[in-house]
């Protein structure tokens, strides 16, 4: 197909990453009932909390994600409420580093928010044997949402770790 019938036809395109060179680890937790309550002022309380490390064994960029079930993934009742805000203020899922600025939020924040999805953080350069800690706040308080939740962590060079601060142990799933 000529570019130019590619540029009239289609309005949005989506291309998946090829991952087979990366080296990976993640964690998923099911239907996630953790007592865990946020501290971020954009979830809060009311949300759910879970710390990571994430640790290179070699210098490479380490590119972050978190993510909870897809908008296109709902069944349509449950659609609404699956990007809505909470209805006790503007409480969305939140996902920080600190002392690393996220690209996307305004005026260099250390935190980004999403409503589903997947949210990644721009790459970090991480030294051999260099640990960075992060969060993931989420507000499972929105009526028809699955508390569902996996964080997964990839390495160009080489392995990396991922670790739920608080020792919980989460499942693994395979790359497709």
């Amino acid at each position: 197909m000529p570019i130019d019938h590619f540029r009239r036809e289609f309005g949005l395109v989506y291309i998946n990453y090829d991952p087979a060179g990366l080296w990976r680890d993640d964690w998923l937790i099911l239907d996630d009932r953790t007592n865990s309550p946020g501290e971020h002022k954009k979830c809060g309380e009311t949300c759910t909390r879970h710390e990571f490390t994430v640790r290179s064994e070699v210098r490479q960029q380490v590119i972050l994600s978190a993510n909870v079930w897809d908008y296109r993934d709902y069944p349509t009742a449950c659609k609404q409420s699956a990007v809505k805000m909470n209805p006790d203020g503007n409480k969305r899922h939140v996902f920080g580093v600190p002392g690393f600025a996220h690209e996307d939020s305004k005026k260099g924040n250390e935190f980004t928010e999403w409503n589903s999805g997947s949210r990644e953080w721009p790459p970090i350069m991480m030294d051999a044997g260099e640990e960075v800690d992060f969060f993931v706040e989420l507000d499972y308080t929105r009526r028809d949402m699955s508390n569902d939740f996996s964080s997964v962590v990839w390495g160009d060079k080489g392995p990396v770790t991922l670790t739920h601060k608080g020792g919980i142990p989460g499942m693994h799933f395979p790359t497709l």
